[in-house]
Parts: structure tokens; sequence; C-alpha cells
């Protein structure tokens, strides 16, 4: 098949892997990159509804139908916070950025692009989200808000395979745990990650779009881990 792809993060340190395993692909035959600087070839802010809004419409009179999306964004932490280890430090600010870019951003993305994927051909739509999201498997606590950005974002994904399956039944909308990476992201938390555990960029990309790229249609809105399992919510 040729697939045509949208890969949104595709200046970050998994984007960036991302967009040249795309791009290495034989049965894809263009990708658009989107990021928030200005060598992609289209630039967004994740935080602004507009900006969004009309990276989708140039895309749209490009009559650029995609097969693939892909979202390889996440927020963790900056300069001046980190995860949250205990309540004590949980603010209003920071709950909300980190809600802002891992969650409601994906989602606005989703509101502009899906519509512009073909509603008759095998489509595939797949989200950087954490496993660190599942309730099930949290036996450390901490990391609130990011924890629970990522939760938000796995029901999303939920709900918009369950919309998505009414309209194209060979639909695959997924979120996409990568394991730990080694990217700016991760680089403050890398201490106790055994090095067997710690991926490359590339690594990761490549793992990434098979498991994308081979699940089945019963999968969607499932989160599944860089070696293809789910991981229970």
């Amino acid at each position: 098949m040729n697939h045509k792809a949208i890969l949104i993060g595709s200046t970050g340190g998994i984007g960036q892997a991302l967009y040249q395993c795309l791009n290495a692909d034989k049965i894809i035959s263009q990708v658009i990159g989107v990021g928030h600087s200005n060598k992609a070839d289209f630039a967004i802010d994740y935080e602004n509804e507009k900006s969004i809004s009309e990276m989708a419409i140039s895309i749209k009179n490009m009559d650029f139908k995609p097969t693939i999306i892909m979202i390889a964004t996440g927020y963790l932490s900056n300069d001046m916070n980190r995860p949250e280890t205990q309540i004590s430090q949980f603010t209003a600010d920071w709950a909300y950025k980190n809600y802002c870019l891992n969650m409601i951003g994906p989602a606005l993305i989703a509101k502009y692009l899906l519509p512009l994927m073909p509603r008759d051909k095998d489509i595939y739509f797949g989200v950087l989200s954490a496993k660190v999201g599942s309730i099930s498997d949290n036996k450390l606590g901490g990391w609130h808000s990011y924890r629970t950005s990522k939760a938000a974002l796995n029901m999303m994904i939920k709900n918009l395979s369950i919309e998505w399956k009414r309209k194209n039944a060979l639909s695959r909308i997924v979120a996409l745990h990568p394991g730990t990476v080694d990217t700016k992201l991760s680089k403050p938390f890398q201490k106790n990650i055994a090095s067997d555990k710690l991926f490359t960029p590339h690594y990761a990309a490549h793992q990434l779009k098979q498991v994308l790229l081979e699940c089945p249609p019963e999968n969607s809105g499932q989160l599944l881990s860089w070696n293809g399992n789910i991981i229970d919510p």
C-alpha cells in the first residue's frame, strides 16, 4: 500500500528519528513533518488551537490525504519544575501545563487531522503516551500531573477509537508507549535505568512504526508497548 504520513513533533528527540524512519520506508511515499520550530515543514504552537487549525487547512488545501498520522510529542519537566513526588508539590499551573501538552494538544490535533484521513482505507493514528498512565500498573505513585495527563490521553484515544470505528472499520487509533528513550525528556531520570532498557531514538522509532503499522483493527483504542504488548488501563 502507498501510504502518506503526517508526523507531529518531527523536530523532537523521538520525532526526528521517526521522521527518518518513515521517510526510509518504501511503502510510504510522502511524509509531512510538523513541529514547534521552523525546521519542520509546518510550525505550530501545540497550545494554540488556531495554529493547529491553520496547519490542517494548509494540508487539506494540498489535497494531501494521510493514511498514517503519528504524534510524537510529550512533556515531563523543565528547568524549573520536576514531576511531583508528593501532593504538597502539586500546583494548578504545573498540572495545566502537563494536561495542555500531553492530552489537550493531541486531542486538538486529532480534531483537525483525523477528518483528513480516508474513510474507505486502512488508516493508522498513533500517539506517544506512557506506561505510567496505566492505573492498574501504578505501583510507585508520584508524578501526579504527568501520570494523570497520560491517563487522560489514553482515555481520549479510547474515545476516538470508538467514534472513528463508526466512520471507518479499518481505523487503528492507538496510544504508544516507547519505553525509556535516551532523549532530553528522559535525561534527568535515567540514573536507575539499566543500559539494556534505555533505547536509542532510532530503535524506539523503528519499534513504534512497526507496532503501529502491524496493529489489527481490533486493537484500536489500546495502549500498546514498544514490543507490541497491550498495556492494561
